[in-house]
């Protein structure tokens, strides 16, 4: 389908045409058409040729992309982020948001989760390059909000910490409610501070600022960023650079920071620690296995729950959130009858978080005895950073 595309050069109108799938033939009638509003172009000024040839690079770009059989920006084993990222620019500077949305959402929609997680902050990263900060009003939680943590993160990474406070209004009005859009925040003062254990104790110093102390919101998004490290410069294969997880780090750097803050820090292991893996489905269940034993060296009962309730967590993501195959993970992940129910509410939070139907009735496990019943079922109603303030239940 051809459509049409008015482009100003210098204040010039150039009228071109840009195909979502060109033909060879067709491409090489779109190149033979620019060479020619090139030519004219060097003759009426100088000025508007060099315009007119770095948009015309631009445009050929998207054009070549356009052509990939399947989408250009997919490597083995995930997406190239920078690629993905000047793909999107391009569709929706050419096309608009509505469109570039659509076939975003079609693409996103096929892939495994964390993969199109990374593809959300790749198009988050384009709405910040489009639209500036004011794009987190046009990110969804699609594939768990990996736009509006791109948006705010880039918007506080890029314009500096004075606009913090502004994200944190936009936030209270935010569609996709206040929770992940603090954790955006979260995202950003780390890539702004840096990557080191200080930078993170700082971030974490102004999410209390923002955010009564609690686990969950800024304060997980800050450790989320400490340990995969979306804000940075990709890797090779084009991911996310992660810390690398080793015997020396595996807990780290949850002891060192406070309280409140430790829960948030136990929780959000599992999700470096899957992150970090290679993400080869048939391994998955001797992860889950190796996920368990990392939590199981965390003495404190009420951090090891939180340890656990994050290995649910990702039980539920890497599952799709299909409630049968999360609870295999879990039963993977601890043998232990306590462990075994934080998991299963780990998993009842991410379904909650996610909209799911039935959530609740993960608690109605026949392996649970009726008081991890009541347990699971008092927490499936409990508001996520209150959880920790729940009982540890007599087994």
């Amino acid at each position: 389908m051809e459509c049409s595309l008015i482009a100003r050069v210098n204040g010039t109108q150039v009228y071109l045409t840009q195909c979502d799938v060109v033909p060879a033939a067709s491409l090489a009638r779109e190149v033979t058409h620019i060479l020619d509003m090139l030519r004219i172009l060097k003759r009426t000024s100088m000025a508007l040729y060099i315009g007119g040839v770095v948009l015309v690079g631009a445009l050929v770009l998207l054009l070549w992309l356009s052509r990939s059989p399947q989408s250009p920006y997919l490597k083995e084993g995930g997406v190239d982020f920078k690629l993905a990222t000047m793909y999107w620019t391009g569709k929706i500077n050419a096309f608009g948001y509505e469109r570039a949305y659509a076939e975003y959402k079609k693409s996103g929609d096929a892939l495994p989760i964390k993969i199109s997680h990374v593809l959300a902050h790749a198009f988050g990263e384009a709405l910040y390059n489009t639209r500036g900060s004011s794009g987190i009003a046009l990110c969804t939680e699609d594939y768990f909000g990996g736009c509006i943590h791109q948006v705010v993160g880039s918007a506080i990474l890029k314009q500096g910490i004075g606009v913090v406070q502004e994200m944190n209004k936009a936030c209270q009005g935010d569609r996709t409610g206040d929770t992940p859009c603090l954790h955006s925040i979260g995202h950003g003062l780390v890539g702004y501070f840096g990557y080191d254990v200080l930078a993170l104790k700082q971030s974490l110093s102004v999410c209390a600022s923002l955010q009564q102390e609690r686990r969950g919101g800024c304060a997980e998004g800050a450790i989320m960023e400490y340990n995969i490290r979306f804000l940075t410069d990709s890797g090779p294969d084009g991911q996310p650079a992660s810390r690398p997880v080793t015997t020396e780090t595996v807990l780290g750097p949850c002891a060192e920071l406070g309280d409140t803050a430790q829960n948030s820090c136990y929780y959000e292991l599992p999700v470096w620690w899957w992150w970090s893996a290679q993400g080869d489905t048939a391994a998955e269940h001797e992860l889950f296995s190796r996920m368990g034993g990392y939590c199981d060296e965390v003495s404190d009962v009420f951090k090891r729950r939180a340890c656990y309730e994050g290995i649910g967590h990702m039980a539920a993501v890497s599952a799709n959130l299909r409630q049968d195959t999360s609870y295999e993970f879990c039963k993977k992940a601890s043998n232990d009858s306590l462990h075994r129910l934080f998991c299963v509410t780990g998993i009842v939070t991410r379904l909650r978080m996610g909209q799911a139907d039935g959530f609740a009735l993960m608690c109605r496990n026949p392996d649970f005895s009726p008081e991890a019943v009541r347990y699971c079922t008092t927490q499936s109603r409990t508001d996520f950073g209150l959880i920790d303030k729940l009982p540890i239940p007599v087994m």
